[in-house]
C-alpha cells in the first residue's frame, strides 16, 4: 500500500508539472543534424499496415516535422490525402501544430474535395485537405490518420512500397506490417540495411514486421544523378504469388467493358468508311480519339485499376487511358480487329521486375496492342504525332504485359535506332564583302521532337508560328528578315518533319579593314550542369542514347579567304562524346559537330573532370571564324 501510494503521488507531480510547466521541444535532443539550407526535418514517418484474411486493410499514418525556415510554411501548411470514396474511409487522429511551448493548435480546416467534380465517372476520387493555422519557424507539426479499405481493389490481395528516406533529413523512418500467420507476403527491400524484428500477438493469430531506420540523410536531386532506387533504401510488399495472377484478374474485370454497343459499332464503322485496308481503318480510328475524346489525367490505380464500360467512356467523350484503351478496343472489335489491353511498366531499364514483389501498382499506364498482317501495332490514343507502327520514345527499352484471356505475356520494346534519334540542324550563309549575308537555316528534328511538333504545329496561332520562326532565326542572324518558310505537312509521315527559313541580313559581319570576324558558328555547348558549383554527392549517370548534329556551310566572298577557322577535336567523357570537324574548299568552308550522349556512369571523385571538360567545349564554342581580304595584285 506504501508503494502505491507514493506511485500515485508521483504521477500527481508529473501531471501537475506538465500541466502549468511549459514543455520545450528541442532539436538538439533529436539525432538527425540538419545543414543549413533545410527548411525542416522529419522527426517521424511511421506508416502501420494492418492486413485482414480478405485482402481489406488498415493504414495509419503518422508523420511529424521540425519548421526551421518559412518556407516550410507553405510546403507543409496543407496536407491532401486521396482516397476512393466508394471502398475506402479517412479517419484524422490527429493534425496539430505544437509550439515550443508545448501548446497544441488543431487544424483550421478539414474538407473534402472532388478533384474531378467536372467528370461525374470520377467524382467516387475524393481528397481530404488538412488546412493548418499559425504556423511558425521552431514549431512541430504533427499529422496522424487511418486509410480504412473496405475490400481490396484486386480481391483478397493487398500490396504497397515504403521508402526510407525524403527529400529532407529523417530522424526516424519506421514501417510495420501485421498480417494473418496464414497469409504468405513476398516481401522485396532494396539497398536496406537493416532486418524486420518479427513478434506475434499473444493468440499467435497474427505476424508482424517492423523496420526501423534512424539517422536517415535527405536524398537530393541533382541533374543527371542514378535513379534514386539504385542507392536509397525502400521495400515493395505483396500478396500475390505472380504477375500471372495480376493477368486473370485484369481480363476478368476488363473483359464486359470492351463489349460494342450498336452505338459504338454504327460510329466505328462510320469513321473508317472511307478506308481501304485494317490499317487505314486504325489511324481513322486514332485520330477520331485524338479530336473527340478528352483525355482525363490521372494515375493508372487511383480510379482502382478497373475501367469504366466502352460505351460510358463512347458517351461522356472522356477518360484516363485506361478507358480509352478499353474503348479503343470495342470500336476495333466492332471491325473484325483483335485489340487487347497491354499495361506499361515505366523504368524497366532501372529497376526491373526482379527487384519488386509483384503488384497492379508496378505499371502506371495502358495503352492497346494488335496485329496486323503479322506486324506488331502498339496504340496509345494519348499519343500524337506518330504514324501507325512507329514505336513511342516513351516505350522503347520497356517493358510492356500483354494481357489475354490466357493469361499475360511480357514483351520487351527495344532500344529506338541511333537514327531516328539523331536531331540535325544545317545553316548554309551566303557572305557578301559588306558583311550583308543571305541564307537559310532547317531544322530536322529527331522522331521525339517530330511527333511533338507534328502534334502541336498544326493547332498554332499565327502569332505562334512567328515566334517559332523568330526565334529559329534569332539563332543564326539577330536583327535580320525573313524572307520565306518552309514546314512539311504534319499530316505527312511519308517524310522526315522538317522546317526552314530563308533570311536576310545587312550587317550580319560588320568590317573591320580588310578583316571581317564572323559570329562564332561553333556549335554552342551548354554545360548541363551547374557552374561553378563543383562538389557533387552522386555519380553522373546517363541512360539514354542521343545525337545532335549541326551541318555549317560558309560561302564568303571573291576575293577574301579565311584566315582562321576551329580546329578538328573530338572529346569523349564515358556518357557522351563531341566531335568537330571544319574543311575549307574554294571559299567554302564546311563544319560538321556531333553531340552523342550514351549510356555511362561516372564516378564522383571525377565529377571535376567532367566540369573541366564542359568548360573546354565552351571554350572552343568561342572561337570566331575570321576571314582577311586578299591584297590586290
Amino acid at each position: 500500500m506504501v508503494v502505491l501510494k507514493f506511485m500515485r503521488f508521483v504521477l500527481i507531480i508529473i501531471a501537475f508539472l506538465a500541466t502549468f510547466f511549459p514543455i520545450y521541444i528541442n532539436i538538439s535532443a533529436f539525432a538527425i543534424e540538419p545543414d543549413e539550407e533545410d527548411a525542416y526535418i522529419v522527426l517521424l514517418d511511421e506508416s502501420r499496415k494492418e492486413i485482414h484474411e480478405d485482402g481489406s486493410y488498415t493504414s495509419t499514418i503518422h508523420v511529424k516535422y521540425k519548421i526551421l525556415k518559412e518556407d516550410a510554411l507553405d510546403w507543409l501548411g496543407e496536407k491532401e490525402i486521396d482516397y476512393l470514396s466508394v471502398t475506402e474511409k479517412v479517419e484524422i487522429i490527429k493534425a496539430l501544430v505544437i509550439k515550443p511551448n508545448g501548446r497544441k493548435i488543431r487544424a483550421k480546416k478539414i474538407q473534402d474535395v472532388s478533384p474531378y467534380s467536372g467528370y461525374p465517372s470520377y467524382t467516387d476520387l475524393k481528397t481530404k485537405i488538412i488546412t493548418m493555422r499559425d504556423m511558425a519557424v521552431d514549431d512541430v507539426l504533427e499529422f496522424k490518420y487511418k486509410i480504412i479499405a473496405r475490400h481490396s481493389k484486386m480481391p483478397g490481395q493487398t500490396w504497397g512500397t515504403f521508402y526510407f528516406f525524403d527529400s529532407a533529413p529523417m530522424d526516424v523512418s519506421r514501417f510495420i506490417l501485421t498480417a494473418p500467420v496464414a497469409t504468405q507476403i513476398n516481401i522485396k527491400s532494396e539497398n536496406l540495411d537493416i532486418e524486420p524484428v518479427i513478434t506475434y500477438s499473444k493468440d499467435g493469430a497474427t505476424k508482424t514486421y517492423t523496420w526501423e531506420r534512424k539517422d536517415c540523410p535527405k536524398v537530393e536531386q541533382e541533374r543527371m544523378m542514378p535513379s534514386v532506387r539504385d542507392f536509397c533504401p525502400y521495400l515493395t510488399y505483396s500478396t500475390i504469388d505472380d504477375w500471372q495472377e495480376i493477368a486473370i484478374w485484369f481480363w476478368d474485370i476488363a473483359k464486359d467493358k470492351m463489349f460494342a454497343t450498336p452505338q459504338i459499332a454504327e460510329a466505328a464503322r462510320g469513321i473508317t468508311a472511307s478506308s481501304e485496308n485494317k490499317k487505314d481503318k486504325i489511324r481513322a480510328l486514332m485520330r477520331y480519339f485524338q479530336d473527340n475524346i478528352r483525355y482525363v489525367s490521372m494515375s493508372f490505380g487511383l480510379n482502382a485499376f478497373e475501367p469504366h464500360p466502352a460505351h460510358e467512356v463512347f458517351e461522356n467523350k472522356y477518360g484516363d487511358c485506361k478507358d480509352q484503351a478499353v474503348l479503343l478496343i470495342a470500336m476495333l472489335k466492332s471491325l473484325g480487329i483483335d485489340g487487347y489491353p497491354v499495361l506499361v511498366r515505366y523504368g524497366e531499364k532501372a529497376y526491373p521486375l526482379a527487384r519488386v514483389a509483384p503488384s497492379p501498382a508496378q505499371f502506371s499506364h495502358m495503352i492497346v496492342y494488335t496485329n496486323i498482317d503479322g506486324q506488331d501495332l502498339w496504340l496509345d490514343p494519348l499519343e500524337e504525332g506518330i504514324d501507325l507502327g512507329e514505336i513511342p520514345y516513351s516505350l522503347t527499352e520497356e517493358r510492356l504485359f500483354i494481357i489475354r484471356p490466357g493469361g499475360g505475356e511480357f514483351i520487351d520494346i527495344p532500344e529506338m535506332p541511333l537514327d531516328k534519334m539523331t536531331y540535325t540542324i544545317k545553316r548554309t550563309f551566303f557572305l557578301e564583302s559588306d558583311g550583308s549575308c543571305t541564307g537559310m537555316v532547317e531544322s530536322m528534328p529527331n522522331s521525339v521532337n517530330s511527333a511533338s511538333l507534328r502534334s502541336t504545329i498544326e493547332d498554332y496561332t499565327a502569332r505562334e508560328m512567328d515566334r517559332l520562326k523568330a526565334a529559329m532565326l534569332n539563332r543564326v542572324a539577330a536583327g535580320g528578315k525573313i524572307i520565306d518558310t518552309y514546314i512539311t505537312d504534319p499530316k505527312d509521315f511519308s517524310r522526315p518533319f522538317s522546317l526552314m527559313i530563308k533570311f536576310e541580313s545587312d550587317s550580319w559581319a560588320p568590317t573591320m579593314g580588310d578583316f571581317m570576324i564572323l559570329p562564332s558558328m561553333s556549335p554552342m555547348f551548354e554545360n548541363p550542369f551547374d557552374l561553378p558549383e563543383k562538389e557533387r554527392d552522386f555519380p553522373v549517370e546517363y541512360y539514354n542514347s542521343s545525337i545532335s548534329r549541326e551541318i555549317i556551310i560558309l560561302n564568303i566572298p571573291k576575293g577574301f579567304h579565311f584566315e582562321y577557322i576551329p580546329k578538328n577535336y573530338e572529346k569523349a567523357l564515358p556518357v557522351c562524346k563531341y566531335m568537330l570537324t571544319s574543311q575549307v574548299h574554294n571559299g567554302r568552308l564546311v563544319m560538321i559537330s556531333d553531340s552523342h550522349w550514351f549510356p555511362g556512369k561516372i564516378p564522383v571523385k571525377d565529377y571535376a573532370l567532367v566540369q573541366d571538360f564542359f568548360i573546354d567545349l565552351q571554350n572552343e564554342a568561342r572561337k570566331a571564324i575570321i576571314i582577311k581580304k586578299e591584297e590586290e595584285r
